[in-house]
């Protein structure tokens, strides 16, 4: 089954408001879901201008994102997709109910799914 992606619905640009900040690339959320024990649980997963599993992601500040869906920083537009501490329990609440570790990229596609599905 292919993975869905969101295209960021450009017309709600008079909504968002720009925002200046410090931003981490993640060159995937495979490299996330690598790392996110040592990523800070105030951090927000987004990525540029629409989410794919495949898509870069970069991580922001629940401040400097203003809680919002879509926002622009230099002229870019991110949209969100899941912050790092919810990511961290719906990881940890799956991972207790299976019987083996899935690989890292089950796990990626499946905290995509979870976050553009249910979060």
């Amino acid at each position: 089954m292919p993975i869905p992606y969101l295209e960021v619905p450009f017309s709600i640009n008079s909504r968002i408001s720009p925002v200046i900040s410090q931003t981490k690339l993640y060159m995937k959320l495979i490299d996330v879901i690598k790392d996110i024990e040592h990523i800070d649980d105030a951090l927000v997963i987004f990525q540029k201008e629409k989410l794919s599993i495949d898509g870069e992601v970069f991580l922001f500040d629940q401040e400097e994102c203003g809680g919002q869906l879509y926002f622009i920083k230099d002229n870019i537009t991110y949209a969100y997709l899941l912050e790092i501490n919810i990511a961290k329990e719906f990881i940890d609440g799956w991972l207790d109910n299976l019987s083996s570790k899935p690989t890292d990229m089950e796990i990626a596609q499946r905290v995509y799914l979870y976050a553009i599905s249910d979060a």
